[in-house]
């Protein structure tokens, strides 16, 4: 009896040797491949970050203690707080480095795969945006080629996403198939769709064909349309068809909606508005028939509807409309990441973005302060209940333009 009693003793101990152990080697792995990271990070910000005075005055420090932090084990959580605290010092509103599990992941690595490597980066995409308010997840942005469009409204809260309980992570199970409950008012409801599997940068660019609406306010023809922004020449081709369409359907003002998505291409936006002389051209077909290729631009009035998801390039572009363009901005200021910033891949799990120019705008700094709107209007997710409370002031107003 006693020696069985030793044996088992001695099983017990040689299980809690190899547990340690093995914790001990997964930890020492995570140390190595957490070090690894911080010093592709610090290549990266040493060498390419804009301002070189504040790199040797707030990171270098940081780097050096970061490294002896990391030494004592973090979890992926910490680690990631770690760094992004270091980043935080450089003061500039695009530099964060961004987990594999974060929602935006796949929005941002798209637009910088085609930038530095020319492709596509393919995944899903639950086709929704959605605001953190307390400790609930509301559905904010609906892209308008999403299987869900029509199925979700602004405001639903997300409860569980294909049965799991939803923590605003990206989901990376997501394939196909999408189920989802949700809280809309005082109902409990079960929606079954499809995810948006693809290029984030092409969804942007079709959804912004998809979203063109027309709207009659006070007598008065009001062409409405998404821009989400991006890098691809299909986004910026995208924005001259529907600024065309609303032009061929003879109507009196746009609203712009400039919410969400991401920045980029804010000049050659303009080209389709801005007052550049062009000729006008007639081509004549075989039978005689002419063909009359005449300047199109828009000339008639703009709102545009801004808010924290808009930013990068798209504040730019607003701020131009509102200065140049006479156009009357609606919602809430703009998110303030207005410098230039160039993105890589750091490892298989992280994703770098990084401020590398900085931009004086007129004399002026906007980077973390971003842009107001002429008239404030609140999204109030938890009270939306499907209304856009942005977009109806954005049309009333639209409809009081002459």
């Amino acid at each position: 009896m006693g020696g069985d009693i030793k044996n088992k003793h001695l099983i017990i101990i040689l299980l809690l040797i190899l547990i340690v152990g093995t914790v001990s080697a997964d930890s020492s792995s995570d140390v190595n491949e957490y070090l690894d990271i911080l010093n592709k990070i610090n290549s990266k910000v040493t060498n390419r970050f804009y301002d070189a005075d504040l790199v040797k005055l707030k990171w270098e420090p940081f780097y050096s203690s970061a490294k002896d932090n990391i030494k004592k084990g973090l979890s992926p959580k910490e680690f990631l707080s770690l760094i992004n605290q270091g980043l935080s010092l450089l003061k500039d509103e695009h530099t964060e480095l961004i987990s594999y599990r974060d929602l935006r992941y796949p929005v941002f690595k798209s637009v910088f795969d085609r930038i530095n490597k020319g492709e596509k980066y393919n995944t899903y995409h639950l086709g929704f945006f959605l605001n953190k308010i307390g400790d609930h997840y509301y559905v904010h942005y609906i892209l308008e080629n999403s299987p869900l469009y029509k199925k979700l409204k602004i405001g639903d809260c997300i409860q569980k996403i294909n049965g799991k309980k939803f923590k605003g992570k990206r989901i990376l199970t997501i394939k196909e198939d999408l189920s989802l409950l949700i809280r809309r008012g005082n109902e409990t409801l079960s929606i079954q769709s499809k995810s948006l599997g693809g290029d984030m940068q092409d969804h942007f660019a079709n959804a912004c064909l998809e979203s063109i609406r027309f709207h009659t306010v006070n007598n008065r023809k009001i062409g409405y349309f998404h821009l989400w922004g991006g890098i691809v020449k299909w986004i910026s081709l995208n924005f001259t068809r529907a600024v065309n369409k609303l032009i061929d359907k003879n109507a009196d003002v746009m609203v712009l909606d400039l919410r969400g998505g991401v920045g980029g291409s804010s000049f050659e936006y303009l080209l389709s508005l801005a007052d550049i002389p062009k000729p006008t051209i007639i081509g004549q077909t075989r039978n005689k028939k002419d063909v009359t290729f005449a300047a199109r631009r828009w000339q008639k009035p703009i709102v545009a509807i801004i808010d924290f998801g808009t930013r990068s390039g798209k504040e730019i572009f607003a701020y131009t409309l509102q200065k140049y363009y006479g156009a009357t901005l609606v919602g809430e200021n703009t998110r303030g990441a207005v410098n230039g910033a160039s993105g890589y891949d750091i490892s298989e799990h992280y994703f770098l973005m990084l401020g590398s120019m900085k931009l004086i705008i007129e004399g002026k700094y906007f980077d973390g302060i971003g842009f107001k709107p002429d008239i404030e209007v609140k999204a109030d997710l938890p009270d939306a209940n499907g209304r856009d409370f942005q977009l109806e002031k954005a049309l009333e107003i639209a409809g009081e333009l002459k």
